[in-house]
């Protein structure tokens, strides 16, 4: 019997190619239903690698929404989709086979995404602040850096809001809610990594 929310593809899997230093995204799926309702997308490395995961779903007739995710090994995401879309690229340098899975259901989910990069000494360097970014918590290769160095976040109307202290930053971070521009600010050149805690 035909049923309005079955998608018209729910798994795939692909080896993605070592990572050279570029974010080589591929396509890995997608699938389309009559009908929205909640879907669960297990995203997942049968090599127990990282990868990075972009998603694009709509929920009825609109341009709908996206979310950028790293996962370590594997991770579980829950959205209300009619279309869905998933790309890949690998972040490791060995290849790397990923797969998805979609099954319709709702569980409460939680997922990361990070920035990887360096910063160059006493500059002013803008860090992203992905789609469903509620906090990010900014990691340096050299700790004994993290008192010297500031997180800066802007609003919309670019007017300066918070100053912190990568050493203050706390557990989770700072919030990235309502941000309009997030900057950190080191002392010497380092490298850094930048999580994002998002909601979703």
């Amino acid at each position: 019997m035909y049923c309005a929310t079955e998608l018209s593809r729910r798994s795939d899997s692909r080896s993605l190619a070592a990572f050279t230093g570029t974010l080589a995204l591929e396509h890995l799926l997608s699938g389309e239903a009559g009908a929205g309702t909640w879907r669960l997308v297990e995203l997942f490395s049968s090599d127990d690698r990282a990868f990075e995961a972009r998603l694009s779903w709509t929920s009825g007739k609109g341009s709908g929404a996206k979310a950028w995710l790293t996962v370590s090994r594997s991770t579980r995401v829950c959205v209300w989709a009619k279309h869905l879309s998933v790309q890949v690229a690998n972040l490791v340098t060995e290849t790397n086979r990923v797969g998805v899975t979609i099954a319709d259901g709702f569980a409460p989910t939680h997922n990361t995404w990070e920035e990887r990069g360096s910063l160059s000494e006493n500059s002013l360097e803008a860090l992203t602040i992905p789609p469903f970014s509620q906090r990010v918590r900014l990691e340096l290769a050299n700790p004994t850096l993290l008192s010297a160095t500031e997180l800066r976040v802007r609003d919309g109307a670019d007017i300066l809001r918070a100053v912190v202290s990568a050493a203050e930053q706390g557990e989770h971070g700072i919030p990235t809610a309502g941000a309009h521009a997030l900057t950190a600010l080191a002392p010497a050149d380092v490298a850094f990594r930048a999580v994002h805690h998002l909601a979703l």
